[in-house]
């Protein structure tokens, strides 16, 4: 009876601990649960705000230079039309544009067939950059549209589609005017002599250097950073054979994934 008595007392302090010790180590695992979550937050929360800040600051450098070759055109632009009565002055205002701007690596002055009567059916001059250390400049302000592109300059995306829609646009990335092997977007503005339009002035950007600014872009090592045209298009990409042919909608679609989904949306 009295071993009887002895085990009582010592089974129930072995189950008082043993409750306690679960006790305890269930706030223990309870308090390392939300303290993982919270810092898992915290840490999510730090790389989005340092990825958003980063991908902020390379939106800005971008704008700066797509700005910067806007106010170049526009500069021009302004005193061009008090002299469309000069075709003269056509190579003059081509040059002055890209002189005066070294995120500008051509520029295009074409106008409707006949503007200029005496000079023939066609009318366009055009100057662009060799490399870092001149020009290269037609001996005659008048090239044949056979010169210039792959096409015609009249069924050109840069001056179609600005006559098109009469209004200053940028142009995504296509490979009938391009220069060489360098891609480039223009950037457009419709020519009016009173109330219709009757040539376009196409300034050129190089992909080149906007393709080294979005690559250096890494928020976290396994990142990369892709830049899109207006209609979702790949204009930069690490995969190059995303370029002109797909669009962020159509890899959304055959993915599935819903960062992509959200991006195509917006």
């Amino acid at each position: 009876m009295v071993k009887i008595v002895n085990i009582i007392p010592k089974s129930l302090s072995v189950r008082i601990s043993l409750m306690a010790v679960l006790a305890i180590a269930t706030l223990l695992s309870a308090a390392l649960f939300i303290m993982l979550h919270f810092v898992r937050k915290t840490v999510k929360e730090e790389a989005l705000q340092k990825a958003n800040q980063t991908l902020e600051g390379t939106v800005r450098q971008i704008d700066n230079i797509l700005l910067s070759a806007e106010q170049s055109a526009g500069n021009i632009y302004w005193d061009m039309l008090f002299h469309l009565n000069q075709p003269e002055r056509m190579q003059l205002y081509s040059r002055k544009v890209v002189e005066t701007n070294p995120n500008i690596v051509g520029c295009a002055i074409a106008f409707e067939p006949y503007y200029y009567k005496e000079h023939g059916e066609y009318f366009i001059t055009y100057v662009h950059r060799t490399d870092s250390s001149g020009l290269k400049v037609s001996d005659s302000p008048v090239i044949q549209p056979s010169t210039f592109g792959n096409l015609p300059y009249l069924q050109q995306s840069w001056y179609r589609e600005c006559v098109r829609k009469k209004h200053p646009l940028w142009i995504n990335p296509m490979g009938d005017a391009s220069e060489g092997d360098d891609v480039i977007i223009t950037f457009c503005l419709p020519i009016y002599d009173r109330d219709r339009v009757v040539g376009v002035m196409g300034v050129d950007v190089s992909l080149t250097r906007l393709t080294r600014i979005v690559e250096e872009v890494k928020p976290s090592p396994h990142s990369y950073a892709a830049m899109l045209g207006s209609d979702g298009a790949y204009i930069v990409h690490p995969d190059t054979q995303r370029l002109r042919r797909e669009t962020i909608g159509m890899v959304a679609q055959s993915e599935g994934e819903p960062a992509l989904r959200e991006t195509a949306r917006i």
